[in-house]
């Protein structure tokens, strides 16, 4: 007899997810070992951009749909909204939720979710690599580009452009993605469109995803902190359009706090096997 488990998937300002709360009765006997194949399975099955499992008070781990673990900003701000919609049964609350990058603590009220990170995102030395594709491939026509190397939990490679929408991001993305300056672990790819004084643009090529998704909330973190350390846009709000909607991020270079939509797409069944 096939097991039948309980799930919920959820869009995090358009990233979307695959939710297993772990704690739940038909959940319980799904093991550590069965995750990463499991998030390769439901992530094509539902069309998300991977797994959330939820276990405790409250351990998050995130499978990417390729089966990797790694740190994932919307994911954890869309585990907190989780807990505190339909744990402790509120509209507004806070919880701290456990992630592969230290506690977080994630604050909701009503839609929205907003994580404050303790843990700064960092330039990396060697800091930038300067890439040249081709006049037709790179913003506005300018081929070369330089990717800035940001920790913010897990990799990116931010580079600056003149338009995010003239971008090949499938294409670009990959290139720089499996790039040997990112050896061994690779990098998410973020393209960013400086648009005002405390305002951006933002298309990301997920690794793991192995392609554009509407939003990437560690991409996001990582953009501002290095437009802010490169004095490309100033301090305080800023707010960032993705293609899944707007959202906003608050660094003030002591600490970040990123805060965007959660809606709840649906809850349903699915098989362990």
């Amino acid at each position: 007899m096939r097991r039948v488990l309980q799930v919920h998937k959820f869009s995090a300002t358009g990233n979307t997810f695959v939710l297993l709360d772990l704690r739940k009765p038909k959940n319980k006997r799904v093991s550590a070992s069965a995750l990463p194949a499991l998030a390769r399975r439901l992530s094509a099955e539902f069309n998300s951009d991977g797994l959330l499992a939820i276990s405790g008070s409250v351990r998050l781990i995130f499978f990417n749909p390729d089966g990797s673990r790694a740190f994932c900003g919307n994911g954890t701000r869309t585990a907190g909204f989780y807990e505190t919609r339909h744990v402790l049964k509120k509209i507004k609350g806070a919880v701290d939720v456990m992630t592969d990058d230290g506690s977080i603590l994630v604050s909701v009220d009503r839609d929205r979710a907003a994580l404050a990170k303790a843990s700064l995102p960092r330039l990396l030395a060697p800091n930038s690599l300067e890439l040249d594709f081709g006049a037709t491939q790179g913003a506005r026509g300018a081929g070369r580009l330089e990717f800035y190397k940001v920790d913010a939990g897990c990799p990116h490679a931010v580079a600056f452009v003149g338009s995010a929408a003239a971008q090949d991001v499938a294409g670009l993305g990959a290139r720089v993605r499996y790039h040997d300056f990112f050896k061994p672990r690779g990098t998410n790819v973020d393209f960013v469109e400086i648009t005002g004084p405390d305002s951006l643009k933002i298309r990301t090529y997920e690794r793991g995803v192995e392609r554009e998704t509407k939003s990437c909330g560690s991409g996001v973190m990582a953009s501002v902190f290095a437009a802010q350390s490169l004095g490309k846009i100033r301090a305080g709000a800023v707010r960032v359009e993705t293609q899944g909607g707007p959202m906003t991020v608050r660094f003030n270079g002591k600490s970040l706090a990123l805060e965007g939509k959660v809606e709840e797409i649906f809850e349903g069944v699915a098989y362990l096997c």
